[in-house]
Order: structure tokens, then sequence, then C-alpha cells
């Protein structure tokens, strides 16, 4: 990685410290991902291959490819399917799936509703008590942070 000059603002250090930090935390966790999403990601940021190219080989056009890589970086970066793993013990293992299909697949209530065979409503309900927990957590631990320091 190419180290940052002395010369920069304090202002646009951090914000380049920032944006190595996403990318780092981008890259880490690309293993969450699969199938296709995966493949494009580490050819993205592994392999420095540029959109261009990517599109060629995957068949779609360039703006499309790039929207999809802005997504699936938004959803890498979202730390609520990490949550889940963290605290298993809260979950039981659908809600575990529940969680990855829609929090880093990206996949609408609709689409989970339809591939596990239930309705849409209960499915809804479902996420909404996840991230109810998730919610809880959080705050858990922003209070527990506020009292450490």
């Amino acid at each position: 990685m190419k180290s940052i000059h002395e010369n920069v603002s304090q202002q646009t250090l951090a914000t380049k410290i920032e944006l190595r930090n996403r990318a780092e935390t981008i890259k880490n966790r690309v293993c969450l991902l699969s199938g296709t999403d995966k493949l494009i990601m580490l050819m993205y940021i592994d392999n420095g291959i540029s959109i261009r190219t990517i599109a060629k080989l995957a068949g779609i056009g360039e703006t499309k490819l790039s929207r999809r890589i802005r997504k699936l970086s938004k959803r890498l970066t979202d730390s609520r399917y990490l949550t889940c793993l963290r605290y298993r013990g809260k979950f039981d293992d659908d809600e575990l799936v529940l969680a990855k299909q829609y929090f880093i697949d990206g996949f609408s209530i609709r689409r989970i509703a339809r591939e596990k065979n239930d309705s849409y409503y209960k499915v809804r309900e479902q996420i909404k008590q996840i991230k109810q927990i998730i919610e809880a957590i959080e705050m858990l631990e922003g209070h527990k942070a506020g009292k450490a320091s």
C-alpha cells in the first residue's frame, strides 16, 4: 500500500485512513459472499482487475457491475451479520441463515419467503426480531464502552 505524504492536512489524512480501513474491512469480509458475488469482488479487490474487464467477462454492463460492487461493498461493511455471528447463542440456525441471506446476500424478504416456502409476513417478523436483538446487543456494547472509559 502507498504511504501517505506528510504534508497532507489532518482532515484529508483522516479521510484517507478511513477509506483504507473500509477497504481492508471489505477485503477481509469477502469470504462471507458466495457464488458470482464473491468471484466479482475477488477479481476487483484482490486481483485489481478493472470494472470494464470484469463486465466483459461476466457479460453485463459496466454501470450495472459498478452498482453491484458498490452494493456489495456496502453490505460487507454493515456489521449487523457479524454481530449475529459474534452472539450466535442468541440466534438459532434458521435465524443465522436468514440474517446472512438478508444482510450479506441482499435477498429481499419476498425472495427469502419464496425459498423457505414461508409467508412474507412471517419472514418479515423474523427479520424484525433479528434487528431488535442486534439493536439491543449494540446498545449494551455501547453502554459497556461508555462505562469502561
